[in-house]
């Protein structure tokens, strides 16, 4: 329903897919975050510093195509530490763009999660810092 070409600075958003509000605001600052994650180093591919705030043995499953066909995929789920839910855990892009938009749209939810999950807290942190770089820019994607 949703795509960043981030090479071109444009999203692609379909609004009529019988989709609810929420979701819309969720999948739009999703994709917004893979703009300004691409525009921090030209890459979506790896991160190694986020990546190495992952539980240790953790892998991305690299599966975020089968998972974007998955709507519970996307669904909040406390039984993964480190993650917001599966899709996060196919990509350091997918991962990083999940948490920022539940930042925005659901912040109580992350403030939770991160008060018990110091693997979140450490990534919203991270998320923050980046786009404190982005000056008032920045501020205003987080609502600040």
């Amino acid at each position: 329903n949703a795509f960043a070409d981030v090479e071109r600075g444009v999203l692609y958003l379909c609004v009529d897919g019988g989709f609810d509000a929420d979701q819309i605001k969720k999948t739009l600052h999703h994709e917004i975050f893979h703009q300004v994650d691409f525009a921090d180093d030209r890459s979506l591919a790896s991160d190694p510093r986020w990546e190495a705030l992952n539980p240790p043995g953790f892998s991305y499953s690299r599966d975020s195509q089968r998972l974007q066909a998955d709507p519970s995929a996307s669904l909040l789920d406390d039984s993964l530490p480190g993650f917001l839910n599966r899709y996060s855990t196919s990509s350091p892009a997918e991962d990083k763009a999940e948490l920022y938009s539940f930042m925005v749209v659901d912040p109580e939810t992350v403030r939770r999660r991160a008060s018990r999950d110091d693997v979140i807290r450490r990534k919203a942190d991270l998320i923050r810092a980046t786009l404190d770089q982005l000056g008032a820019f920045g501020a205003t994607l987080l609502g600040r």
